[in-house]
């Protein structure tokens, strides 16, 4: 997985099956995929037409373990430039799958846009 990620193709089935492995992984709540998505979440370098690879990983760790990722899910979120809206979008999105008060708190303040 992270071979395409970091050699990505120009075009191909790299590309397509480098996403269909983050969504898969993430459904599937792989554990041993935490490092690999959480590198790829915070991996700013990336830029369009594969940024989109960050939203998707910061989803699939919403499902793997929100409340083991929060900390990376934050630190994502506070540092995405404003017309990084889709990613501060799937942060919220994966915190929210949490039943902690605290995250949901957290979540609550980042929505009403007190960042």
């Amino acid at each position: 997985m992270l071979r395409i990620y970091r050699y990505p193709e120009e075009e191909g089935p790299g590309k397509r099956f480098l996403s269909c492995t983050i969504l898969a992984v993430g459904h599937l709540k792989e554990r041993r995929a935490v490092g690999p998505l959480t590198e790829l979440a915070q991996d700013t370098t990336l830029k369009a037409p594969v940024a989109w690879y960050r939203e998707t990983a910061v989803r699939a760790l919403g499902k793997i373990d929100v409340i083991g990722a929060k900390d990376v899910l934050y630190s994502v979120f506070e540092h995405a430039k404003p017309e990084e809206s889709l990613l501060r979008t799937a942060v919220v999105e994966a915190l929210s799958e949490a039943n902690d008060p605290g995250i949901l708190a957290k979540v609550e303040y980042y929505t009403r846009g007190e960042l």
